[in-house]
């Protein structure tokens, strides 16, 4: 029997407004509230506390309303919702027999991975402004010594509030991973712009990327070098001479460092590469 396991997203309490706003809403004297990431469609963020020392900090998920501005702050309402792996098996046939759900067994705690959504300090910040028809689901995360050996995953969903209805359930959840390690960007993915002119995430590359910028090597990075093409095609190649020099060093060929694999503890692991046909 085989099994294969995928990330199943449940949307748990929002299914019955799901059908209706499928057509999508008549305007009407409403203001309604969504998720509106810079990536069209990606609603996952990440957040590492690798890049500093500090112990706490602000992570800000862009929201939008569709309706009228107001004189006053309007208060959002978000919570935090579970997140489930589904397993599917198989016969030998390639029949589906069953499936299981299990519900995530890393999702972030409020209190010890960020601050709750009800306390007072988070309830603060959770305004769109006067006059204003965007703004920011702010989360304050918190360092925990748990983030060094694993990520864990903190999935919000807007809930209506006294101000503010709510838009189409497609748009109503976010997942914001939260690590004290060097995590893959979710914007370097198969078919991203990343992947396209950096080739196959590794760790190894990297690692060897923030070598060479000497600086963060992140999502915001990456949405950038995305919209600066000549300035990527640039840092590939300085990435390329680094990768070259690893490579032809004596020291890391006697030690068997050399070539970079994308499992340095995998002698028969791919070889990091860069494309050169972008």
């Amino acid at each position: 029997m085989k099994k294969v396991t995928y990330l199943f997203i449940l949307f748990l309490g929002i299914a019955s407004t799901g059908c209706q706003e499928e057509k999508g809403f008549l305007f009407q004297d409403v203001t309604r509230i969504s998720f509106s990431p810079k990536e069209a469609g990606n609603y996952e963020m990440t957040y590492s506390f690798i890049w500093g020392t500090q112990n706490r900090d602000t992570v800000y998920l862009p929201v939008s309303i569709s309706g009228r501005t107001a004189d006053h702050d309007r208060q959002i309402e978000v919570v935090q919702i579970p997140g489930y792996d589904v397993t599917y098996n198989y016969d030998d046939q390639g029949y589906l027999t069953d499936s299981i759900i299990t519900e995530w067994s890393n999702s972030a705690v409020a209190g010890k991975h960020y601050i709750a959504f009800d306390d007072a300090e988070a309830k603060a910040l959770l305004k769109i402004k006067a006059g204003e028809i965007t703004g920011y689901v702010p989360v304050i995360v918190l360092r925990n010594t748990s983030l060094k050996t694993e990520k864990v995953r903190l999935r919000i969903q807007l809930v209506a509030s006294n101000d503010l209805e709510l838009g189409q359930a497609k748009n109503l959840i976010m997942l914001l991973n939260i690590s004290d390690q060097l995590e893959q960007p979710v914007n370097w993915t198969r078919y991203s712009t990343a992947q396209s002119y950096l080739g196959t995430y590794s760790k190894p590359k990297h690692e060897l990327m923030i070598k060479v910028l000497q600086d963060k090597v992140d999502e915001e990075w990456l949405e950038q070098m995305a919209n600066d093409r000549p300035n990527l095609i640039f840092w590939r190649g300085k990435f390329q001479e680094a990768l070259n020099a690893f490579n032809n060093d004596l020291v890391n060929i006697a030690s068997g460092k050399a070539p970079l694999r994308e499992d340095p503890n995998d002698s028969n692991s791919a070889e990091v590469t860069f494309p050169s046909n972008v």
